[in-house]
């Protein structure tokens, strides 16, 4: 099979940390990690690449099946929860910093 063209990109992620990985139309097919882990991503590349060779193995099905992003809140309902979200990590993390590492 020839592949026309890739784009290999930045390490993706997403507010809710949930991988992407779907069939957007009959010649294009994308994947993206969530959380940004570069084994992930490149496992999720080989089963794409399967997908779009007609393979139809039962950890294809499964990765179908179960990689789709949750929903997102609009702005700026997603802006005032992403700071809330942060404001909380890093109260929860005070005794983990260090202002001399």
């Amino acid at each position: 099979m020839n592949v026309e063209s890739v784009y290999g990109g930045m390490i993706p992620l997403t507010l809710n940390g949930e991988s992407l990985f779907t069939q957007v139309n009959k010649r294009i097919y994308a994947a993206a990690e969530g959380a940004g882990l570069t084994h992930h991503s490149s496992m999720l590349g080989v089963y794409l690449a399967e997908w779009a060779c007609g393979e139809n193995s039962e950890e294809l099905r499964y990765l179908k099946k179960t990689t789709t992003p949750r929903w997102c809140p609009p702005e700026p309902f997603k802006a005032i929860g992403v700071n809330v979200r942060l404001a909380d990590e890093s109260i929860a993390a005070k005794g983990d910093l260090s202002p001399f590492s």
